[in-house]
């Protein structure tokens, strides 16, 4: 009697520990640092914030600048400099001398304490210009990559030689004065003396454009920081002249700004998310905020100010920073969830298996919610799938065991293996990571073959199969309804990507991909449109009253996966629905009466002039809608593309292709020499690592593979055959998916064998012969 209270006990913790899991997430996505926000006169194109200030000094784009008292958030002074934009703002230590660039065509100095202007410099071309510390020089960059230098009151510039081959994008002096610092748009580095103007140190980092530099002082050292645009921070030791360190980074930074000591710098990144850095640790605090996305900042001991979107200005008061809750809680959990999860599929794999589903769900925004966002919770999946599948392995071998393959099925498996093999062997070969990709690319290939198998014995019946869609869609819809909260700009730091920007630029506008919870809007589109075919498999097989219920899900996804942007996800649900309206075409019209045939004609064809029309005039529908809209527009060209990258791959690789995993997403993390190569569709990535002979097998196996699915669904019992129908569209949607593009099945093993779950269960449905059996 005690056996099904344990197993009760293991089958049910998983469910406890993911339910608050869930709540926590909740809990702990709201930002706790919601920053005070003001609206100036207009738009905000530079800013400035001395050290002991607590006055900010704003310059707008009608040629004004104002002042900001950010202790009470009120308006002080504003001086006008004419017309033309104030593109950079400078000040002295004291704060009574100000330089503000002006139309790139002059640099104005005001003296604060008297409001009169000091002096009017013309200079053309000019980015940017910065006072010395006592402001006895100024020093100007250009678009051209000048550094000019003079001495105020000014008389003449001195233009500082060699020049940088692009334009200056920032300039700082040391603290005590003595020396001045250029960073270019091509990554050079440049340093002089500033009493003798000769350089004293010249550095190359080409790999992105400079935005800020900081100098810093220690028991007689002298070391010097960039920031690049991708949040790489490299270190030179000035007392030696070489490199000291370099952090890479791995996402775009709209701005950057050193703190005047040296030892902090502020990034503005994805959805305005200002975080703040220790320069020597490299650790960080984020005070993010999701409503606009700012281009400048400023950092002292006491404030935090990002400006730059429009003519607001967000200031934090670091001293009242709220670290991020349960952070390592929500980590800790996860894994329990995840232990609990596998000690329920030693018991019951298929209850296991739903735990799956949600888990693989939840995964994404816990990763966004604890400290450094860990690569590895996007892999630690593949445990769980692993167990489930051991556990599972003598059922799956049972019901292999009693299907018979074919000649050609045996003969394809051997020629796939050989060439498999081969493609392993040039891997190892040709890199000195080989066997790290070969790892990559064997479970990347071996996880649609796990996702088959699982399917095929994880239906027993019509229950079994409900569960799972119930799972799916249940999960699906609360975690993709996370991209509306993103829409409106909601304050949500389990939102948005993972230190990333997804835009697409259109002749119609700038388009912002949502992603809700998940890690990407690939992820989002991919769940939003699994649940609408989910969701339409179980109106087909449940009675009415539900069967609106499910209908009414599927047109909620509809949102989700539109504002995720991703039209090879939207590419799934249009395969789906269009087979399922060929095959109940056909079938109605081969049951239908000749005067009911013309009807369902006619109405075809209306719907097919509405869907025209509707595509003719989608100019005037929304943004991401006419985004959506344009798979019909570029598909054919994205169908000529897919067939112009294979014939590059195969006449940049060789026919023999360049080995496993090599073109495998996640394969840059391995492969540090020997060609590289980066495909996007499906095709080319088997060209890549197989060549020729493995696009032949690809092609004669997805010859088979067609043949079984027709197969499948024409013997299927009467019963199934509708069901048969839907999970070869629901395969058919995910094989055009991976054609377009591979990179979520490729890099993620818990995706790949989700999207092959339909498959193993439109293998397992039961023919007529069966039917009739029993």
């Amino acid at each position: 009697m005690t056996t099904p209270v344990r197993q009760s006990y293991f089958l049910w913790a998983p469910g406890v520990i993911l339910t608050i899991l869930c709540g926590l997430v909740l809990f702990a996505a709201p930002n706790r640092n919601v920053p005070r926000c003001v609206e100036l006169g207009s738009d905000v194109t530079s800013i400035y914030l001395g050290e002991n200030s607590s006055t900010l000094i704003a310059g707008r784009s009608d040629g004004k600048i104002e002042q900001l008292d950010l202790e009470t958030l009120e308006h002080r002074d504003i001086f006008e400099f004419g017309r033309g934009r104030v593109n950079h703002i400078s000040a002295s230590v004291d704060g009574q001398t100000v330089s503000c660039v002006v139309a790139n065509e002059r640099i104005v100095l005001r003296d604060f304490q008297t409001s009169s202007i000091v002096d009017e410099i013309e200079l053309q071309n000019v980015t940017l210009a910065a006072l010395s510390p006592d402001g006895s020089h100024l020093a100007a960059g250009d678009v051209d990559g000048n550094t000019w230098v003079t001495t105020l009151p000014h008389e003449s510039w001195t233009l500082l030689s060699p020049a940088h081959l692009k334009l200056v994008t920032t300039i700082q002096w040391s603290a005590a004065g003595t020396l001045l610092a250029t960073g270019s748009q091509g990554g050079t580095i440049q340093v002089w003396a500033a009493e003798s103007l000769d350089m004293v140190f010249s550095a190359a980092e080409p790999h992105s454009t400079i935005l800020a530099l900081g100098f810093e002082e220690d028991d007689g050292h002298r070391w010097i920081q960039s920031l690049h645009f991708d949040q790489t921070v490299t270190t030179f030791d000035l007392s030696i002249g070489e490199k000291r360190n370099q952090v890479r980074g791995s996402t775009q930074t709209r701005n950057g700004r050193y703190s005047t000591d040296g030892k902090e710098y502020v990034t503005i990144g994805r959805r305005g998310r200002v975080t703040l850095w220790d320069a020597s640790s490299h650790e960080s605090q984020v005070f993010q905020y999701a409503g606009e996305s700012f281009t400048r900042s400023a950092v002292t001991a006491k404030w935090i100010v990002a400006a730059g979107a429009g003519s607001k200005v967000a200031v934090w008061r670091r001293e009242s920073y709220d670290a991020p809750k349960f952070g390592e809680l929500l980590g800790g959990l996860f894994v329990a969830g995840l232990i609990l999860t596998c000690v329920a599929t030693l018991h019951d794999w298929r209850k296991g298996l739903l735990y799956c589903v949600v888990l693989d769900s939840l995964r994404d925004p816990v990763r966004k919610l604890i400290p450094d966002a860990p690569v590895w919770f996007t892999l630690v999946m593949g445990l769980l799938w692993l167990v489930i599948l051991l556990r599972a392995a003598l059922e799956i071998w049972e019901k292999v065991s009693k299907r018979q393959s074919e000649l050609w099925t045996r003969i394809w498996g051997v020629g796939a293996l050989i060439v498999m093999f081969v493609a392993t062997w040039r891997a190892i070969s040709s890199y000195e990571s080989g066997w790290h990709l070969a790892l990559l690319g064997w479970s990347s290939y071996l996880a649609p073959v796990a996702g088959v198998l699982i399917g095929l014995t994880f239906v027993r019946g019509q229950r079994d199969l409900r569960a799972l869609a119930m799972t799916v869609v249940g999960t699906s819809l609360v975690m993709s309804s996370s991209a509306f909260p993103e829409l409106l700009s909601w304050d949500w730091r389990g939102l948005g990507g993972i230190e990333f920007d997804w835009i697409r630029y259109q002749k119609f506008g700038l388009i912002s991909l949502m992603c809700g919870f998940y890690r990407s809007p690939t992820v989002l589109g991919l769940h939003a449109a699994s649940a609408m075919m989910y969701a339409a498999l179980l109106a087909r097989v449940d009675s009415r009253p539900l069967r609106r219920v499910w209908l009414l899900i599927c047109l909620l996804m509809i949102p989700a996966l539109i504002f995720s942007g991703r039209r090879k996800m939207l590419l799934i649900v249009l395969v789906f629905v269009v087979v399922l309206a060929v095959t109940s075409l056909r079938r109605m019209m081969s049951h239908a009466w000749p005067k009911r045939r013309r009807m369902l004609l006619t109405a075809t064809l209306l719907l097919l002039i509405a869907f025209c029309f509707l595509y003719q005039w989608s100019g005037h529908l929304p943004q991401h809608i006419q985004y959506g809209f344009s798979i019909g527009r570029e598909g054919v060209q994205r169908s000529i593309s897919v067939a112009n990258s294979v014939l590059v791959t195969l006449s940049q690789n060789g026919p023999w292709g360049l080995g496993m995993g090599t073109a495998t997403q996640g394969a840059y993390r391995y492969r540090a020499t020997g060609p590289t190569t980066w495909q996007e569709d499906g095709v080319s990535r088997l060209a890549a690592e197989f060549g020729v002979p493995g696009l032949l097998i690809a092609t004669v196996g997805f010859c088979l593979l067609l043949a079984k699915m027709y197969s499948s669904v024409r013997n299927a019992a009467p019963a199934q055959r509708s069901i048969a129908i839907m999970l070869a569209a629901m395969t058919l949607g995910y094989v055009a998916s991976y054609v377009a593009a591979h990179m979520t099945f490729s890099g993620d093993v818990s995706t790949a064998l989700l999207a092959t779950l339909p498959l193993g269960m439109l293998l397992a449905l039961k023919s007529k012969t069966d039917a009739a059996r029993q």
